[in-house]
């Protein structure tokens, strides 16, 4: 802070004018330790320079700096591309605590990826529990079971990995169903 440096430095040098021998003595001493020490560093040790007798004012000895600048007030900017996108479509993979969770920052701020996540996750669901009805069937339902399982765990990945990539790409043979059946959900 230039201002108060120089505040304290005119302070000083009053006081080490003003008092006594003694006083100005010390009165001296505390400027140039005070010069020395200061934030503004040389600045101050410009003005001091020369002992108490030799008054030298900053315009004398030096240029004043030019008073700092900053930097406009930041506007906020558009997010990274995809990137509140992405959080919604990835979070509305990760369970069914996630999708819920994914609604809810979806109403917040609505984009079309994570829309159309929504969309994939929300069929993806409704096929898990068609696949664990398959567990009622006897026989046939026990040995697809574990086919579906495999495939639904590759839809699962491939969903995911499009929704990381800020990817608007259905999941293979059911995704463009799903955003078919689902097309209005979570505009």
């Amino acid at each position: 802070m230039p201002g108060l440096c120089g505040k304290v430095l005119s302070f000083l040098r009053m006081e080490s004018l003003i008092g006594t021998e003694g006083i100005s003595r010390k009165g001296a001493k505390a400027q140039r330790n005070f010069a020395e020490n200061c934030a503004c560093g040389k600045n101050a040790g410009g003005v001091l320079s020369g002992g108490l007798n030799e008054r030298k004012s900053m315009s004398d000895n030096q240029t004043q700096a030019p008073p700092p600048t900053t930097p406009p007030p930041s506007t906020p900017s558009a997010p990274a591309p995809g990137g509140e996108d992405k959080t919604v479509a990835i979070v509305a993979y990760l369970t069914l605590i996630g999708f819920i969770a994914a609604i809810i920052i979806h109403s917040n701020k609505k984009t079309k990826l994570g829309a159309f996540h929504l969309r994939q996750m929300l069929g993806f669901m409704l096929s898990w529990f068609a696949v664990i009805v398959l567990l009622i069937i006897p026989i046939i339902g026990w040995i697809l079971i574990p086919v579906f399982y495999i495939c639904m765990i590759v839809l699962w990945i491939m969903g995911l990995m499009a929704a990381i990539n800020g990817q608007m790409k259905p999941m293979p043979v059911v995704g463009p169903l799903y955003q078919k059946w689902f097309g209005t959900i979570f505009d």
